[in-house]
């Protein structure tokens, strides 16, 4: 039972740890034989919650609004410290959180996204310490959702500061998860990196650009991305550019494709105004790298029927190995194999570096015949709903390692 005797004499916020421990049953009174007593179950149901942390108690010490404060920020933080919380604890931790900051007229959402934990937001810590599979509670109940944690303390982050996404970001990158990096993009508006055209354009539609990263597990330093644009001439011509963002090694990528001479075309790039250009670099926070890359345009699906039979050429499609590409496919109406848009894309003499003289590899698409007809409506490689599917195979090395290196 809490002593409400001892009060705070100063702004320190109020300990919290037994508010952490579950509740076995209605606390002890020494009112029991008041007539009064028979109503208390009834007021107690009524104010009752189904958390088992009950931090209501330790909140109710808390007097002023930088006490709840410091107390919402200590709870958070124990939280966090656990190996793996129960999600019956954190749901009831957030929203307890959440009423006694809206009771003292503090805004929840402004004190998730301050760096109060170790110089990190909250949801940077769940991000890292989220399962990498889910853990089933036992053998009838079916598997929670790794992120819902992460998801929560976003939603309930809402709206999202710059510096919050950015941390969000960093956790992402650090832990080298492109999947929940990728499902970030897609569930918060603030984690896009869409320009204004192309929410217009594209924020009525279903479909949205996917990007896939499949790395190799033996060192190597290699890893294979496979993309859809939507809508890729269209935004090219409007929005002057096309980009996505991905995680790969331990580190945020950018692929963008883009027109010369654009406000977001490369200013390192000194080619003609107008010409399509392609561009790979990398993001805030990652270490500079070597790249040795290789961009593949994946050929338009036909726009008949699929035949009876399947045809090997289309699921050799995406049948990329890491040291192969796809096969050349077939044009959509004359059956006849055309050439691959096969674009090299490699540092010089110098790394990539967010930070560094070289930020990116430019390639004009102009360079190369097949990578021209991007732009042609008739001959372009995007099929029938304006998608661009491509696959771009990255080995993490010196371009000129091979060429210099002495055979003992």
């Amino acid at each position: 039972m809490i002593d409400k005797s001892q009060a705070f004499s100063n702004d320190a916020p109020p300990p919290y740890q037994h508010a952490l421990r579950p509740t076995s049953g209605p606390t002890s009174t020494t009112r029991s034989s008041s007539p009064c007593s028979k109503r208390q179950p009834k007021a107690r149901s009524k104010a009752a919650t189904p958390s088992r942390w009950l931090p209501t108690s330790i909140f109710g010490l808390s007097k002023t609004a930088k006490q709840v404060r410091g107390t919402t920020q200590s709870l958070l933080r124990d939280l966090l410290s656990q190996a793996r919380p129960d999600e019956h604890e954190w749901l009831s931790v957030l929203s307890s959180c959440a009423e006694a900051c809206s009771a003292q007229g503090l805004n929840f959402s402004t004190v998730l996204q301050d760096p109060f934990v170790e110089g990190h937001i909250p949801v940077y810590w769940a991000i890292l310490k989220r399962p990498t599979v889910p853990v089933k509670a036992d053998h009838t109940t079916p598997p929670s959702d790794p992120d819902a944690l992460v998801l929560a303390i976003l939603d309930a982050s809402l709206p999202l500061t710059p510096q919050g996404v950015a941390d969000a970001r960093l956790a992402c990158m650090t832990v080298s998860d492109n999947a929940l990096f990728v499902r970030l993009g897609q569930r918060y508006e603030g984690f896009s990196q869409r320009l204004g055209t192309d929410r217009v354009l594209l924020g009525g539609t279903d479909v949205v650009d996917s990007v896939s990263v499949e790395e190799q597990r033996n060192g190597g330093g290699a890893f294979t991305v496979r993309f859809s644009l939507t809508q890729f001439q269209l935004r090219m011509r409007v929005s002057k550019s096309a980009k996505i963002e991905f995680i790969a090694c331990g580190r945020l990528w950018y692929l963008v494709f883009c027109v010369a001479g654009a406000s977001v075309a490369p200013h390192s790039h000194t080619g003609h105004p107008g010409e399509w250009l392609v561009a790979l670099g990398l993001g805030e926070h990652s270490s500079p790298s070597w790249v040795d890359a290789r961009l593949s345009i994946i050929d338009r699906a036909p726009p008949s029927s699929p035949p009876a039979t399947p045809d090997p050429q289309s699921a050799a499609h995406w049948s990329t190995t890491l040291r192969g590409r796809p096969q050349p496919p077939k044009h959509p109406e004359s059956g006849k194999q055309r050439p691959l848009v096969t674009i090299p894309i490699k540092t010089d003499s110098h790394q990539i570096s967010p930070t560094g003289p070289t930020r990116e590899v430019v390639v004009s698409l102009e360079k190369f015949s097949s990578g021209a007809t991007l732009q042609n409506d008739a001959l372009s490689y995007v099929d029938a709903e304006g998608t661009l599917n491509a696959q771009l195979a990255v080995n993490l090395r010196e371009t000129h390692e091979l060429q210099n290196c002495i055979i003992c």
